[in-house]
């Protein structure tokens, strides 16, 4: 056995020689594996094994009987171990989102056959009837255009399609602009959206266009799962190296403590010497339950955050949003309680003086 299996197997033990092949690797599939090999002329099948004591990983087993010529001569069993543990996790993660886009596109695509082949019927014979088929077909098909334009957004940042020009970015006057076009939808909502960005707060280096992105897709968010109440756009800066209490958690996991929210931390980077600004965008809607937090930035990932009579989301923004923001070295926080709302942060560095200086003169 070679170092790095001894490793993979999870052994402590250094000495193995000697000893039998269950007690060291653990694993009923090798073991079979093994068997088969030294009982058959030809090498047998590889076989998928995990280990007792390594059970997060999976290894494609290769074994080979290297019997030699000598009569009575049992030879040996050379076994080989291919790590495929992140080719398996593709492989769900490809299952999954095939059965959740399908999930999606088939629910539209049958309400639009069921009402025309209703109107092929029927006719325009009640024309009060005739618009409601019409206007469930076309918000459906708006739906479908809405899906499958995020699903090429989504595909195109990870692939690295999408242009970025990464700059000092006056944070206040994008946030401005950027919520005023939801006061109109927030406002007829019975909403209160308010905005705290303080006059001093450095710049951002960050995609202006991008993060116009961002905020578009969290402000939509709030709104649409807010029934009622306020949203609040808020933003503060950070010195460096300067902890906030979420960054204790494991990246994609929730935690929670006494009496504060369930939050998701998403780490990359977001520092420089000027340190980092903070953009949250806190609502007080339906939140988020405990056991779908860790997912909600998945594609297609909607939960049971719809309320009754709210929206359909796609259930890509919050994929988007984590994928821009890393892109731009940012970082993402979400903090929800059920029934109390939810609070979304993207940390992104601050520019330095000389960075805001160099993008003024690139404009002017």
């Amino acid at each position: 056995m070679n170092a790095y299996a001894h490793e993979i197997v999870g052994g402590t033990d250094p000495s193995v020689v000697g000893r039998r092949l269950m007690e060291v690797m653990r694993s009923d599939e090798l073991y079979g594996l093994v068997h088969s090999a030294r009982g058959e002329e030809q090498p047998p099948e590889p076989r998928e094994v995990i280990f007792v004591r390594n059970p997060e990983r999976t290894f494609l087993a290769r074994a080979r009987n290297l019997r030699d010529a000598s009569p009575g001569s049992s030879g040996a069993c050379l076994v080989l171990l291919r790590d495929i543990t992140e080719r398996k996790r593709l492989e769900r993660v490809r299952a999954d989102f095939l059965s959740r886009v399908s999930h999606e596109l088939r629910t539209p695509l049958t309400l639009i056959k069921g009402f025309v082949e209703t109107l092929k019927d029927e006719g325009f014979q009640n024309p009060r009837e005739a618009d409601r088929y019409l206007s469930v077909i076309n918000e459906n098909t708006d739906r479908l255009v809405r899906l499958v334009g995020d699903l090429v957004r989504l595909s195109s940042i990870e692939l690295g399609r999408v242009p970025f020009r990464v700059q000092a970015v006056p944070l206040k006057e994008l946030v401005q602009r950027t919520a005023g076009s939801f006061e109109v939808r927030a406002r007829d909502k019975g909403l209160e959206l308010t905005l705290d960005i303080p006059e001093d707060l450095p710049w951002v280096m960050s995609d202006p266009d991008r993060l116009t992105e961002i905020l578009f897709n969290l402000l939509d968010n709030a709104i649409k799962f807010t029934p009622h109440g306020k949203i609040r756009v808020s933003a503060s800066a950070r010195p460096p190296s300067e902890l906030h209490g979420e960054e204790e958690a494991r990246p994609g996991f929730g935690k929670e403590t006494g009496d504060r929210p369930l939050f998701l931390y998403l780490p990359t980077g977001a520092e420089t010497r000027a340190g980092t600004v903070v953009l949250s965008v806190e609502d007080s809607g339906i939140g988020i339950p405990a056991g779908d937090l860790p997912r909600v930035t998945e594609r297609f990932f909607q939960g049971e955050r719809k309320g009754p009579g709210e929206e359909r989301g796609s259930g890509l923004g919050l994929a988007i949003v984590k994928h821009l923001a890393k892109v731009m070295g940012g970082r993402l926080s979400i903090q929800s309680q059920e029934n109390q709302g939810t609070t979304v942060q993207v940390i992104l560095p601050a520019a330095e003086d000389e960075d805001r200086a160099r993008d003024h003169e690139k404009e002017t």
